[in-house]
């Protein structure tokens, strides 16, 4: 068989939290996850936000309040940084870049296609393309595709449903050092703009310009090939405008 890395001689080793309401304090906490830094992420269902603390336990930050979140519970961290958090009371998911900030939400209360009535934890594949969320009350297992999140399970391609919301999803690798691949979906056929801009906001490269259908769309930015040289090293900001929707994001 094979050989657990624990043992009945496994040492405790520490805890920390105290109750409360005050910054790095707990009422219920539920969930719990860690990226790959050693940050520890914890879900608050009372006090309705999510904590960061390092590996040695001490208090670093915590965000999540003033969006609507209600009774976070599951939480996990992507390879990226991403961060998606079950909102139990609302039945949906949250996703949070990796400062906290919301991008997107996808589920929707009830008990229909795609629908969450009391989600609980979530999880993500090993090739980070399908994300996975328990309902206790349905008692199913409900499966979203990344890039396409209305809730399959095993469905076919020609079933899944395209997306109802405008947003711009993820920018990937960050930092990145030759190309970025950028991930947006568009709710209805519209003017979509897809530009590129330097710290300074000297537009840099324009990546779409023109009608899109309703979707979603990934598109590769080879900084490598801008104007046949490449372009500095530095931060940058991607801007996605469609029809009077605009987003942006720093890569």
């Amino acid at each position: 068989g094979l050989n657990s890395p624990f043992s009945n001689d496994s040492s405790f080793l520490f805890s920390f939290g105290t109750k409360g309401d005050s910054a790095g304090q707990f009422n219920e906490p539920s969930g719990i996850t860690a990226d790959r830094h050693g940050g520890i992420y914890v879900t608050d269902r009372i006090n309705n936000r999510i904590e960061v603390f390092d590996t040695s336990g001490e208090y670093i930050e915590y965000f999540g309040e003033g969006i609507g979140l209600q009774h976070p519970c599951g939480i996990l961290v992507d390879s990226f940084g991403y961060i998606f958090v079950v909102d139990e009371v609302n039945g949906k998911v949250w996703e949070l870049d990796p400062f906290g900030d919301p991008i997107c939400q996808f589920g929707e209360k009830g008990e229909g296609f795609g629908k969450l009535l009391f989600p609980q934890d979530v999880t993500i594949s090993g090739d980070g393309e399908r994300i996975y969320v328990t309902d206790r009350v349905r008692k199913k297992v409900v499966i979203y595709d990344v890039y396409d999140k209305t809730g399959g399970g095993g469905m076919s391609a020609g079933d899944v449903e395209t997306p109802i919301y405008n947003c711009l999803k993820s920018c990937y690798p960050v930092p990145f050092s030759k190309g970025i691949n950028i991930a947006y979906s568009i709710a209805q056929k519209g003017f979509v703009s897809l530009k590129v801009y330097d710290v300074t906001g000297r537009f840099v490269k324009k990546l779409v310009y023109g009608v899109q259908d309703r979707g979603w769309y990934t598109i590769q930015w080879d900084s490598n090939k801008q104007n046949r040289k490449s372009i500095a090293s530095g931060v940058y900001f991607i801007r996605l405008e469609i029809d009077n929707f605009i987003s942006t994001r720093k890569v």
